[in-house]
């Protein structure tokens, strides 16, 4: 536990009647217990030669060592380009799905947002209410396309089995989930009025 601070009185020169002028004492540090520290040195001492059969982690044959690091570097430099590549097929993903049979139809970029809203004429003999259901559900199943989208592109590119894959995957269903009700609105079913 730090020691408090105690004002030490100190006459300083140049002060007026040299008067005392208090300065807080600066505590010592404690001394560092060596003897705790030189086993943990013998402990990773040992552990070291135990790895490898008493080699090391990269072993004493310098060639060995050397493609070893070579393989590990090819391995990260395949793992970076996978990365890089999924991430620009992601950025550049865009799903569409159409709704009220077809006279209704959206897209959304990659983030979800709604980049194109398409509507023939059929829609003005909709409610306002009932149009703005149907475009809604239009844009969350346009947008469950998009995690579609990605799950081929991370098995294409990273591997769905690789952490990174996984995760991209997990975040896309999470955040764009199958609409709960995969049944097609009211227009589509063919109950239309004169469609």
């Amino acid at each position: 536990m730090p020691q408090p601070l105690r004002p030490c009185p100190r006459v300083l020169p140049g002060t007026p009647n040299h008067r005392s002028v208090t300065q807080p004492e600066i505590p010592v540090p404690p001394q560092r217990d060596t003897a705790q520290h030189d086993r943990g040195a013998q402990w990773r001492a040992e552990r070291s030669a135990d790895v490898g059969g008493g080699r090391g982690v990269l072993g004493q044959d310098p060639d060995e060592a050397q493609e070893l690091l070579h393989s590990w570097t090819a391995q990260l430099s395949t793992r970076a380009q996978a990365a890089a590549d999924l991430s620009e097929r992601v950025a550049a993903l865009a799903a569409s799905a159409t709704g009220a049979d077809g006279a209704i139809r959206v897209t959304v970029a990659a983030s979800g947002a709604l980049t194109d809203l398409r509507m023939d004429d059929r829609v003005q003999r909709m409610r306002g209410s009932e149009l703005a259901s149907i475009i809604m559900a239009t844009v969350a199943r346009a947008q469950a396309g998009l995690t579609d989208q990605v799950i081929v592109a991370v098995h294409d590119t990273v591997g769905i089995d690789s952490e990174t894959g996984r995760t991209v995957a997990d975040t896309f269903a999470k955040r764009f989930p199958k609409p709960a009700d995969e049944q097609p609105d009211r227009w589509e079913r063919g109950t239309s009025s004169g469609w």
